[in-house]
């Protein structure tokens, strides 16, 4: 999923706060921390899920608890 111009103004400042508040940088945004995590994390598993479903295009796949993705 390629982020529009709209995603990114949002995503680039909740990106910004998550690292300033890990970091212990004027902010304290746990919460932003959390979503880009979970962000990241996806990102993570779309990549190796890809990979797999190229390497094995016979594959069967089953998305449990999906409600929130855009696949």
């Amino acid at each position: 999923m390629e982020l529009n111009n709209e995603s990114k103004t949002l995503f680039i400042p909740l990106y910004g706060k998550a690292m300033m508040s890990k970091n212990n940088l004027f902010i304290n945004d746990p919460k932003a921390e959390e979503i880009i995590y979970m962000a990241l994390r996806a990102k993570i598993i779309d990549e190796i899920c890809n990979r797999y479903i190229t390497q094995n295009p016979n594959t069967t796949v089953i998305h449990l608890g999906c409600g929130l993705d855009n696949c």
